[in-house]
């Protein structure tokens, strides 16, 4: 894809569109979340080697239009997808319908709060930055009781994190929309895409550090097809976890750290890792 942004404005500048611009959720960027996040095979290759060593049934939750499920559906016996919206999970079924031949996928429209699945899992992964949307200690211990619940007896957790380290180096396995020198509420153009419709889209984002535990990420979005230009915001918050915060919730939910890793090549965490890869088993 390719990555003019010299039309997005400068940093600094203010916010693309100002009032004019469509606030959007989780569900309306379905239609080109696959053009904001892609699969790293870094990631694949850690998910898959875990999945691997523990067993064949992978859940995945939230899996969104399939960004790691249709790579790791390639190296795993099976996965259950599980999202709870309903247009994320088409985009994924539509995915999986264009590409043929993928029959160890299953997709299932639940909150991961609140699995009901009649299946046990070998492997339960939630893929980068996806615990971190819980919104309170109370949901993060609601998510975890949950996947205790769906968990084999030789299954494993994989929890990805960001850091969000205002000392972290960029490398390739930190989240591209967060950047350690940035100022709060600092306008950054970012990218400019095309879309399969031929449309092309544009983003710039700001972020702000509300405290250490709350990074405040706002998306601005220009949508040109043809004529038409339109214009979206969308604003996502994400908590931040240490190492022993992390400990400390997986034991609350009755679970053990097992092993923790800065990146998917498995380096010991320290102070300046982009992620906090966590893997976990029931105790």
């Amino acid at each position: 894809m390719s990555s003019n942004v010299g039309a997005l404005g400068k940093a600094g500048a203010g916010p693309i569109g100002g009032n004019h611009a469509l606030p959007i959720g989780y569900r309306e960027r379905s239609a080109f979340y696959d053009c904001e996040f892609g699969s790293f095979p870094d990631e694949v290759e850690f998910i898959a080697s875990v999945g691997q060593m523990r067993g064949g049934n992978v859940l995945e939750v939230p899996c969104a239009c399939g960004r790691l499920t249709l790579p790791l559906s390639r190296r795993v016996e099976r996965i259950t997808a599980v999202d709870r919206d309903p247009k994320m999970l088409l985009q994924l079924q539509r995915r999986l319908a264009a590409r043929g031949g993928i029959e160890n996928v299953r997709t299932v429209l639940e909150d991961m709060r609140f699995l009901k699945l009649s299946a046990m899992f070998d492997l339960i992964v939630c893929p980068r930055e996806c615990f971190q949307l819980l919104g309170s200690e109370t949901e993060a211990l609601d998510a975890l009781s949950s996947f205790k619940r769906h968990m084999s007896k030789r299954g494993c957790l994989v929890l990805d994190l960001a850091t969000f380290a205002r000392s972290s180096e960029p490398t390739e396995d930190g989240p591209e929309y967060f950047a350690a020198g940035l100022g709060d509420n600092e306008l950054i153009a970012e990218w400019e895409r095309g879309l399969d419709d031929g449309s092309l889209l544009r983003r710039s984002r700001s972020q702000r550090l509300r405290s250490n535990q709350l990074l405040e990420l706002t998306f601005f979005y220009t949508l040109v097809n043809g004529a038409l230009t339109e214009e979206f915001v969308s604003t996502v918050e994400l908590r931040i976890y240490s190492l022993c915060q992390m400990s400390a919730l997986l034991q609350a939910a009755g679970f053990r750290m097992v092993e923790a890793y800065g990146n998917y090549r498995r380096v010991p965490v320290s102070e300046n890792s982009a992620r906090l890869l966590i893997v976990a088993e029931a105790t």
